[in-house]
């Protein structure tokens, strides 16, 4: 799914032809910011494949619990900043209910439809 669209050879021709001659990158269809975007896509999947699970599921652990505890200093603020905690969590619900479908079609469901 991350993996880079363009073979590693490809990609360095494509960043020769973008340093030697940026015109032509145009007649492939391509500009400077594809080249670039796939550089770096290149690069993190190389990172990644080179990272053992062990390691990954680390990381993913420190992740989730950076933002889990953002989450929590933002609910805390928002309730602190509103005169009623009650109508506060009603009023996000509302929020989420709006934002959020209340269906969400499965791929499977729809091919037996159809």
């Amino acid at each position: 799914r991350n993996r880079p669209n363009s073979h590693p050879r490809a990609l360095a021709r494509l960043r020769e032809i973008a340093e030697t001659a940026p015109d032509q990158l145009a007649s492939f269809g391509i500009d400077e910011y594809v080249v670039e975007r796939e550089g770096v896509r290149a690069a993190a999947y190389e990172e990644l494949s080179a990272t053992s699970p062990r390691e990954l599921r680390i990381a993913d652990v420190r992740a989730w619990s950076e933002w889990l505890e953002l989450y929590r200093r933002r609910l805390l603020r928002e309730r602190e900043a509103a005169p009623d905690a009650v109508a506060a969590a009603q009023h996000r619900v509302e929020i989420m209910n709006r934002a959020n479908p209340r269906f969400v079609l499965r791929q499977h469901m729809a091919a037996k439809a159809i």
